[in-house]
């Protein structure tokens, strides 16, 4: 007889190549502790089996009919739900994966039995708005990883190859950056080449625009890869423009494979990055602290500090700190509590 608590993730899309959050929630059904499914409004890998559902409103509602233990929300979109949920006696979660700029009033709305962060700076945003420190649970997401694509060589090139790795999506900045690098390569008369792997709202537009660059810009638009830092090995340099984030995620694969990262200061980025000294920091509405801040980053390449002994060291190290074992077991120890509670 199979006695393990059933467990239920509701994200508006599970696909894994949507980005870090789907990743997360694809380790969390693996998890032996629990039997555990993920329902979707939509996937576009169009994955349905026994443990991956896809649905309408009906389909939902049949789901938590058959009462699970505990439903997991990872997505906003089904934040309204709770009231339903936890009318059928079913404990409810929320998984927040972002700092979020936006909406945050619906915080004070809807409220489930427990919360899981990503980060203290998504810690901090909850309390602001009133939730007790007793209800939230930080736990910092893991690596995963396929293993590390060593770098084709740790000199700086001509062109400068950068790279974006992540959703094509207003939030992660990705405009911004654009802009901002093409003002860079007019202002140093630089050849840059930047190398975007993701895909996402954005992608039709970037598409249109990709001959805008001038005589120094221009754009790589490589689309979703499986193994988006094999794509990348030729680069060096990494941006993260975005204007939100819950942990971060992308920064620590970004170090792990042995990128200088460039990132916007938001809460998570400064938590995660601010002690790593091949990351620099920038905000997103000064160009002035774009230039610097990549400037710092190309003068570290020039002179050598990051050779392949210190890159493998700070990988080594973000191994141990990221591990998926220390995130499962923090996993597991939170949702049986919230269930027992």
């Amino acid at each position: 007889m199979n006695t393990k608590k059933k467990i239920l993730h509701l994200i508006n899309d599970a696909s894994l190549r949507r980005g870090g959050a789907q990743k997360i929630v694809n380790s969390l059904i693996e998890v032996q502790d629990f039997d555990s499914y993920t329902f979707s409004k939509k996937r576009i890998d169009n994955i349905v089996d026994e443990r991956n559902f896809v649905g309408n409103n009906f389909d939902l509602l049949w789901k938590i009919r058959m009462k699970p233990d505990a439903v997991v929300i990872h997505s906003r979109m089904f934040w309204p739900y709770a009231f339903m949920i936890k009318k059928f006696g079913v404990k409810v979660i929320f998984y927040v994966h972002q700092d979020y700029t936006t909406h945050n009033w619906a915080f004070r709305i809807f409220r489930p039995d427990s919360y899981i962060v990503t980060s203290n700076a998504v810690k901090n945003l909850l309390t602001k708005h009133g939730i007790s420190e007793k209800k939230i649970h930080v736990n910092i997401n893991p690596l995963v990883s396929d293993g590390i694509t060593p770098l084709e060589n740790i000199t700086i090139s001509q062109p400068l190859v950068i790279s974006f790795v992540g959703s094509l999506e207003p939030r992660k900045g990705i405009l911004d950056l654009i802009d901002l690098l093409k003002a860079y390569s007019i202002r140093g008369k630089m050849p840059i080449i930047l190398q975007i792997i993701g895909e996402g709202s954005l992608y039709k537009k970037i598409t249109l625009n990709m001959n805008n660059g001038g005589d120094y810009f221009s754009i790589r638009l490589l689309g979703y890869q499986e193994r988006p830092y094999l794509t990348t090995k030729n680069s060096l340099i990494q941006i993260i423009p975005s204007l939100e984030e819950g942990f971060g995620l992308v920064g620590v694969e970004a170090i792990l494979h042995g990128k200088l990262l460039v990132y916007n200061e938001i809460p998570a980025l400064i938590e995660l990055l601010g002690r790593d000294e091949f990351s620099f920091s920038f905000k997103i509405g000064s160009p002035d602290s774009f230039f610097i801040a990549l400037d710092n980053c190309i003068y570290m390449l020039k002179n050598g500090s990051l050779g392949r002994k210190k890159a493998k060291e700070r990988s080594d190290l973000i191994s141990r700190k990221y591990s998926l074992d220390r995130f499962i077991k923090e996993y597991v120890k939170i949702v049986k509590k919230c269930i027992d509670s």
